[in-house]
């Protein structure tokens, strides 16, 4: 296979990647969507395991802070 079409081969699948999101409900009634690439399992697992064990805090796009200790509840949606 040439060299070119491998690089445009990778490049395409880098644009039609697939972003799922993790639903998170806190106790005082918030609820913030973190997206993660379905693709990357990696990624997937460590959201996980931060969430089972809540530790952590996420900050969205206007600066709010999210602690994990506050978590009720949490889902993956498409």
């Amino acid at each position: 296979m040439k060299k070119k079409t491998m690089k445009q081969m990778i490049k395409k699948s880098r644009l039609n990647r697939k972003k799922i999101y993790a639903q998170v409900t806190f106790s005082d009634g918030r609820v913030l969507q973190i997206p993660v690439y379905a693709d990357d399992q990696v990624a997937i697992d460590n959201l996980k395991q931060q969430l089972r064990e809540k530790n952590g805090t996420f900050t969205d796009s206007n600066n709010n802070l999210f602690d994990l200790h506050n978590l009720v509840h949490y889902q993956f949606i498409e």
